[in-house]
């Protein structure tokens, strides 16, 4: 049953990858890790997406970013690593963009710490969102 479900969810990201295809607004990144002396394997995704204009102040380009990590390295230490990398790329790919953002649900509490130790400052309007400047 585990690898029936895991080929329809691979299926499933590659009809989704080939939607963001050619999208100049959206890079997505498979991330690979490994243990010492393991071999490197799949252990993520990450989305960005800069089809956002913040709106604080008005019209700012704001990145938007997605990561998924493989529940059995979730905890392990491997997310703010991603997520600082992911935004070094994000402000790379659009040298225009002045924050990356990222929305997350409130009980996703390894998230939020996650985002925060990679820099983040957590908001909480109406949804969580860890937003992240240029120089911060």
């Amino acid at each position: 049953i585990a690898a029936a479900k895991r080929t329809r969810t691979l299926s499933a990201l590659a009809r989704t990858a080939q939607k963001w295809e050619g999208d100049p607004f959206i890079v997505a990144y498979a991330v690979e890790g490994r243990w010492p002396k393991g071999p490197w394997i799949h252990i993520g995704n990450v989305k960005l997406d800069s089809h956002i204009q913040w709106e604080e102040p008005p019209g700012e380009l704001c990145v938007v970013m997605g990561i998924l990590l493989a529940p059995e390295v979730q905890g392990l230490g491997f997310g703010p690593r991603i997520i600082r990398q992911a935004a070094r790329k994000a402000f790379e790919q659009w040298p225009t963009a002045q924050h990356v953002a990222a929305g997350i649900h409130p009980g996703n509490v390894r998230s939020l710490a996650a985002f925060q130790r990679a820099g983040f400052t957590i908001q909480w309007p109406e949804r969580v969102w860890a937003k992240r400047a240029r120089h911060g």
